[in-house]
């Protein structure tokens, strides 16, 4: 693109329309178009994919190539201080009275196959001094360790019996072997994770109060008897199905499953509303006072 530029910058205006000339001889206008449509949507595709490339290191940047989710919280244990820092490394402070060992994740769910690597012990590490050691299946002494995936990984720091440390940070990490790139990210949720998470929100979304974009009027092509989800709406006097002459306000209605309750409020004048509510479960749905029926509206 660059060359391009400077081919154009370089060229004289009489060379520029000697060039358009040729063109037109060879194409039509229409054609022209159809060429310079061409080009802009190859140029739409490249910035597209730039795009992308950008964000998918814009993923691994964020840590998503780390696995390892550090659920420890900072304990001492056997003489040793463990703190768990904000980006999931850990800092170790203070003299083993006994094998200390600090529990970073009990993973499950991991597939039964496929090759991964364990990483983050600080240089130093070994047998008889410290290590991150995933239970009888791999221990790593500061270089990385590969391993094949099980379906439980219990990962541990230890730092062993009679060993002191000093602000030794540990960068436990558990990434996909095919990625070659040992340094340390935090550890991000995946997609599915994410899901997860909301997954409740979303199961209990139908449950929650929401707000009818429409109001409810003669023109709005439904009525009280033609709502059957969990929603409110706002209603004026022309409202079909109305149960109280010339009033106006807002109707609420909770469903669950083919259960459902409507509470009504209505605006019966400028100084006075009343308060109404009606079961599914009663015959012909009868409308039915709220202990008061009348009360006076809140400025």
């Amino acid at each position: 693109m660059a060359d391009e530029k400077y081919r154009l910058e370089n060229h004289t205006a009489a060379e520029l329309d000697e060039l358009l000339t040729k063109l037109g001889e060879l194409y039509d206008k229409e054609e022209l178009d159809e060429l310079i449509a061409a080009k802009a949507d190859q140029t739409a595709l490249d910035e597209l994919e730039t795009a992308m490339n950008t964000a998918d290191a814009a993923i691994v940047a964020r840590g998503s190539k780390n696995l390892l989710k550090n659920t420890a919280v900072s304990a001492e244990i056997n003489g040793v201080t463990f703190t768990v820092n904000s980006d999931g490394s850990i800092t170790a402070t203070g003299t083993a009275t006994a094998n200390a060992d600090f529990t970073l994740s009990n993973l499950t769910g991991y597939p039964t196959s496929g090759r991964y690597v364990l990483s983050g012990c600080p240089e130093g590490g070994g047998a008889n001094t410290y290590r991150i050691q995933i239970y009888q299946v791999a221990a790593d002494y500061g270089e990385g360790v590969a391993f094949v995936s099980q379906n439980r990984l219990n990962v541990y720091i230890r730092i062993s019996a009679g060993q002191t440390v000093d602000n030794l940070v540990f960068k436990p990490m558990i990434r996909p072997a095919e990625i070659p790139d040992s340094t340390y990210q935090p550890y991000a949720p995946s997609n599915r994770e994410l899901f997860e998470g909301i997954e409740p929100i979303l199961t209990a979304f139908p449950m929650m109060l929401r707000r009818g974009t429409a109001t409810m009027n003669s023109d709005s092509g439904f009525g009280f008897d033609d709502i059957h989800e969990t929603i409110y709406y706002r209603y004026t006097a022309s409202a079909i199905g109305n149960p109280v002459s010339g009033a106006y306000g807002i109707i609420l209605t909770f469903a669950f499953t083919s259960y459902i309750v409507q509470v009504l409020f209505s605006n019966t004048s400028s100084t006075s509303c009343e308060l109404r509510y009606r079961f599914s479960a009663d015959t012909g749905g009868t409308w039915r006072p709220w202990h008061l029926v009348t009360a006076t509206p809140q400025s």
